[in-house]
């Protein structure tokens, strides 16, 4: 089964389910069997936006405590995004259209800063919490990405019902993601599909195919 075009923005969801369905409707008038109807969310790519982007921002300011600056000053150079707005749009926007069968979670940081004028080849402009620059930076925490996934797969196979439903997770360990939680994330949707991913191709034959870009 093709892997289907990347969501890279939750507003373009609708639009994208209803061209989904006409596809699998016109399969069905044909006398094929649809596949099932499967997404592939960028859950990060939508920071890109200016909009979005500026709704996760938190700026505070760091502890004035010296014990505690003693800790957790190296960390306040930088600015973590709060991603429960970007979470939250994710979901609902999910909740406005019917339960895909198959969801792949894009854990891949936005190639491109808002505003880049995209002529020049992206560079680093976000970065997962354990691999954060000297500099000061825009960084994720990647705990927070993982509940917005849980959350977004616990709910789908609720919707789903008796339905089959199964989960992948595609990342890139070159750009800081934490391999290792990637890992535990990949056991605990494997824990929650009810059916063998469409497009899996694990030797163990398990529920979820772990790709890195």
């Amino acid at each position: 089964m093709p892997t289907p075009q990347t969501v890279t923005d939750p507003r373009s969801l609708q639009d994208f389910y209803l061209n989904e369905d006409h596809l699998s409707r016109v399969n069905t008038n044909q006398g094929s069997t649809p596949p099932p109807l499967q997404a592939k969310l960028a859950l990060l790519h939508p920071l890109s936006k200016a909009d979005i982007l500026e709704s996760c921002r938190s700026r505070t300011n760091p502890p004035t405590d010296p014990q505690l600056c003693r800790y957790t000053c190296d960390r306040f150079r930088h600015e973590f995004l709060n991603l429960h707005p970007l979470g939250k749009m994710w979901r609902g926007e999910l909740m406005k259209i019917p339960p895909f069968s198959h969801l792949i979670f894009d854990l891949t940081l936005p190639p491109n800063a808002p505003n880049d004028n995209n002529t020049e080849p992206p560079s680093r402009w976000i970065y997962w919490d354990i691999s954060m620059p000297q500099e000061s930076s825009l960084g994720i925490h990647d705990k927070e990405v993982m509940n917005i996934v849980k959350t977004i797969a616990l709910t789908t196979r609720i919707r789903t019902k008796s339905g089959n439903v199964s989960f992948d997770v595609v990342y890139n360990p070159t750009d800081g993601a934490p391999v290792k939680t990637m890992k535990a994330l990949l056991q605990q949707l494997g824990e929650l599909s009810t059916a063998t991913s469409p497009s899996s191709s694990s030797p163990q034959g398990g529920d979820i195919e772990t790709r890195q870009n």
